[in-house]
């Protein structure tokens, strides 16, 4: 096990490498992803992403332990119907927060590069 995997026997979260994080941060910026950064605030996760739903108390104490802060899918997996104008997902994945840092730097990189070639 390397020193960046994180398990546990009830769950476990795998550092993204520096192409994820390039290739999720270009997708972001393409509106190819929602994530929980994309959720209003009056809104619940569970709401889009409904396997949260099942998560037992152990499995959330463990997630807030590795300090997985964001869950996202591709907008093509999402469900036939939205919920209040939101996607719905049956699956997702993780983000701690580490990564989404990461990846939300980024995301801000990319939209700046994107800006300033657009204003010359």
């Amino acid at each position: 096990m390397s020193a960046d995997t994180f398990t546990s026997c009830w769950f476990g979260y795998v550092r993204k490498s520096v192409a994820e994080i390039e290739t999720l941060a270009f997708e972001i910026l393409d509106g190819k992803v929602f994530g929980t950064w994309d959720l209003p605030a009056d809104k619940h996760p569970q709401l889009v992403f409904l396997a949260l739903v099942g998560i037992d108390p152990l499995q959330a104490a463990e997630i807030q332990r590795l300090e997985v802060t964001h869950c996202y899918n591709y907008l093509p997996a999402s469900g036939p119907r939205d919920i209040e104008g939101l996607p719905v997902f049956l699956d997702h994945f993780w983000l701690d927060k580490r990564d989404a840092e990461l990846v939300q730097v980024r995301v801000d990189q990319l939209a700046a590069a994107r800006k300033n070639r657009g204003a010359t």
